[in-house]
């Protein structure tokens, strides 16, 4: 009977080892795309999506933009975009904001201020508008974004990195090729 316990006792330790060995394999390499976006059914207005922030710099700030729009079987209507500027300014007021991509672009005037906050040695700036979703369908098809921003007299230009131009790629992919 001990013998019998033994075994079982061996045998239970090696499953439990297998099992746990196992855990460490990744069956699937590429990153999954809902860490970039979410989609909720929104019923008669088909899916609401959200596009998580993606991050454009320059030698000394930082700039997130956020999308929320919806969509159904054709394109209509207009998309939010939120912009966090990270600067070592205030800034609370926006004059207007151009976004490039190759030789589309769309300028926006007075994006209007939602809040700022300090955090450590940089200034949160956030700010809201609206554009034509055609207008994003447009963008996504390109990776390598320009956004010039326009405050405090002086105009600040902030450029996609490599990380976001490859975020560009793969929702265009998962999102704006279903258009």
């Amino acid at each position: 009977m001990k013998k019998l316990y033994s075994y079982n006792y061996l045998i239970l330790i090696l499953v439990f080892l297998l099992y746990s060995g196992c855990m460490g394999i990744k069956i699937n390499a590429t990153k999954s795309p809902k860490k970039l976006f979410e989609t909720f059914y929104v019923g008669e207005e088909g899916s609401q999506y959200f596009i998580k922030p993606i991050s454009f710099s320059n030698d000394s700030d930082k700039l997130l933009i956020d999308f929320t729009f919806r969509y159904k079987d054709k394109i209509k209507d207009s998309a939010i975009v939120n912009i966090s500027f990270f600067t070592n300014e205030i800034i609370k007021e926006c004059d207007s904001l151009k976004i490039t991509i190759n030789k589309h672009f769309i300028v926006v005037e007075n994006p209007k201020y939602l809040f700022s906050e300090r955090k450590k040695d940089k200034y949160t700036s956030r700010f809201s508008l609206k554009i034509p979703v055609i207008d994003l369908y447009n963008f996504f098809n390109e990776n390598y974004w320009e956004i010039i921003s326009y405050y405090n007299n002086a105009s600040v230009t902030f450029f996609s990195t490599k990380k976001t131009s490859k975020k560009i790629e793969k929702l265009n992919y998962h999102i704006f090729s279903l258009f």
